[in-house]
């Protein structure tokens, strides 16, 4: 999935001109129309057109076409991988320039990922709220974002003017 993943997210970008269809719809079918490519098996193909097509717009569900016609582990997949693009793309809206150093929290109840840069707005909120939708419904429990505090430092004590006696030996 790294690889499929990886690959939808250099592809989310794709415009085709001469379409009248959303871009994201017509980078589906376009994909959809291309053969596999070697290494590459048809499911996982169909995944990465599927992820490129639902990284940005209305989300997938049970009753649309495409995605009705997928087994339930590919729906899965699928919600994951368009899950983390759509909340990469949210991110990166809202001015998290690198997407590292992020620090998981698994509990019980939720998943508590704390973001280096993360403004704690109600812009950046709702924003977020909207990016993670996707993810939330993978998940299967919410996915709650905090700005990650930065490293403290630790002052150390400064030497002091005293001498520090030297012992040298020789032969």
């Amino acid at each position: 999935m790294r690889r499929v993943l990886r690959a939808s997210a250099r592809l989310c970008g794709l415009r085709l001109k001469g379409t009248s269809k959303s871009r994201q719809k017509s980078a589906h079918r376009f994909l959809q129309q291309q053969p596999v490519p070697p290494s590459w098996t048809r499911k996982e193909w169909e995944l990465l057109a599927s992820t490129v097509r639902y990284y940005r717009g209305s989300e997938p569900t049970a009753a649309s076409g495409a995605f009705a016609k997928l087994h339930e582990d590919q729906q899965a997949n699928l919600r994951a991988l368009a899950g983390v693009l759509r909340l990469a793309r949210g991110l990166r809206k809202s001015g998290i320039g690198r997407l590292l150093g992020f620090a998981p929290k698994k509990t019980a109840a939720a998943v508590l990922l704390h973001v280096p840069g993360l403004v704690d707005s109600a812009e950046t909120a709702a924003r977020l709220a909207a990016a993670k939708h996707l993810l939330d419904t993978y998940l299967g429990k919410p996915l709650i974002l905090k700005p990650a505090t930065p490293p403290q430092l630790v002052a150390l004590p400064s030497p002091t003017n005293q001498q520090i006696p030297l012992a040298v030996a020789s032969d």
